[in-house]
């Protein structure tokens, strides 16, 4: 599953601008930043970006899960990306807010490019890994929803047959988006459960190898 963006992604209009932000703080940076941008490409505002994927099986999907992504993004980048509630941050302000708690220094001794790149990782591993990144700043929502090959051309013929589910492990905020049939009961929620329980000791034996 590959990275998902913008035609334009906020670290590439900052590229593209960022004279016009050197001068001013990190918060009033990134403030006037993303105006700038709203007013560049309006299209953003409640914007839509949805992406079928076809896949073999529900386990092909599981497989690619990372269980630990959070951990892992926070151990790479020395940053945080859960609100103090304990759920993930959907915009750009919180997470230079949230950071500035941590160290009066973390952010001011990182380049606002850099900044903003770690910022569009985590939105690519949070699209990756939930199926779902819903910028609240711009009101826009960007999803993966996953179908199985054998079903794919059915659903396009007649879609009247298929349901669309949202399911995880909600402990490493992983979770899916999946379209399939009504009557197949490899989507029952018992089943679910025990694969996702499968997969993820996998995940920590194949992490502790």
């Amino acid at each position: 599953m590959s990275k998902m963006k913008n035609k334009v992604s906020l670290l590439e209009y900052y590229k593209t601008n960022k004279k016009k932000y050197s001068t001013f703080s990190i918060e009033v940076a990134f403030k006037n930043l993303q105006e700038d941008y709203i007013a560049d490409y309006p299209e953003i505002i409640k914007s839509k970006n949805n992406t079928m994927i076809m896949v073999e099986s529900l386990d092909e999907v599981l497989s690619r899960m990372n269980f630990n992504w959070i951990v892992d993004l926070e151990r790479i980048s020395g940053l945080k990306y859960e609100s103090n509630d304990g759920s993930l941050i959907n915009n750009l302000d919180s997470f230079v807010e949230v950071n500035k708690t941590i160290s009066k220094d973390i952010l001011s001794s990182k380049a606002y490019e850099e900044i903003l790149e770690l910022w569009q990782n985590y939105i690519g591993e949070k699209i990756e890994n939930t199926g779902t990144f819903i910028n609240d700043k711009f009101d826009s929502k960007t999803s993966i929803v996953f179908i199985k090959l054998n079903d794919s051309k059915e659903y396009l013929r007649d879609s009247s047959d298929f349901v669309q589910k949202t399911f995880g492990e909600k402990e490493s905020n992983v979770s899916l988006n999946f379209l399939y049939k009504k009557d197949d009961d490899e989507f029952t929620s018992n089943n679910l459960s025990t694969k996702i329980a499968e997969h993820k000791i996998r995940y920590q034996l194949s992490k502790n190898k």
